[in-house]
């Protein structure tokens, strides 16, 4: 009996000498960012022997002998690194923490959903029917001489309706002469206080600064200020231009002011 609980403890010790535990080893970086693919190196010795296996810490595994891993939230992760023989009764393991950030991204994103929800809630509140109320042109020439233009619409107003163009984030009008036709023009989405309006010319007859009739005014094509009342959007533009002013420069400008009435 002796003598076999000696060979016993001999045998142990010959195949404890022949499969030694391995020492595991891992280089993993300290630090990574939301949606970076992280590069994680296995150093251990025993790669023909002896199995990986990791554990990210988020729940996410890999069964390579070096891995990568992209996460997807900010945190402090356990990355596991598990060596296992082949006949799977013997294994180590070694652990190393790394710190992941969002680096801004999670902010981005928030921002952007948060202005995805207001361009929607802009847009459902201008889409609609309009009919050209009231406009006014200013021209200032040099700060000195400045005159005026009212323009109230004619008994057969101008009518123009804005919608959305396929849900997409962006705008298209019509315009509806006193003939019932349509014509196209462009009314874009700079922010929630600026549009692209493309040039129209619509029925005005001048209510002060000209006795003369004028069949139709022209509004400029370009970016205005637009406020919404949730029944009159006001579109307003300034163009400045330098005058020479007989070699004493000095700046023009025109103030344009338009109406929709809902």
């Amino acid at each position: 009996m002796r003598k076999l609980i000696m060979g016993l403890a001999v045998s142990s010790m010959i195949l404890t000498a022949c499969n030694p535990e391995p020492e595991v080893t891992m280089t993993v970086p300290a630090t990574a960012n939301v949606g970076e693919n992280v590069a994680m190196a296995n150093g251990s010795d025993v790669k023909k022997t002896y199995n990986a296996n990791w554990s990210f810490g988020d729940g996410g595994t890999a069964s390579t002998w070096d891995a990568n891993h992209i996460y997807s939230e900010a945190g402090s992760y356990t990355v596991t690194l598990t060596a296992t023989n082949k006949k799977g009764n013997m294994a180590t393991s070694a652990t190393q923490v790394i710190t992941v950030s969002d680096n801004g991204i999670g902010a981005i994103e928030t921002k952007m959903e948060e202005e995805a929800v207001a361009m929607d809630e802009w847009w459902t509140k201008a889409v609609g029917t309009y009919s050209f109320g009231t406009g006014s042109i200013n021209y200032n020439y040099c700060g000195t001489n400045s005159t005026d233009l009212t323009l109230k619409s004619r008994a057969t107003a101008v009518k123009v309706t804005i919608i959305t163009p396929n849900g997409s984030y962006g705008g298209a009008s019509y315009m509806m002469n006193e003939n019932g036709e349509k014509n196209n023009y462009t009314f874009e989405y700079i922010d929630e206080t600026h549009v692209r309006v493309g040039a129209l010319r619509f029925l005005y007859t001048p209510a002060t600064g000209s006795a003369e009739v004028n069949d139709h005014a022209s509004m400029t094509d370009g970016i205005y200020t637009y406020a919404n009342t949730g029944s009159v959007i006001t579109l307003t533009r300034i163009e400045e231009n330098i005058d020479n002013n007989g070699g004493d420069p000095c700046v023009d400008r025109v103030t344009y002011t338009y109406t929709l009435t809902k």
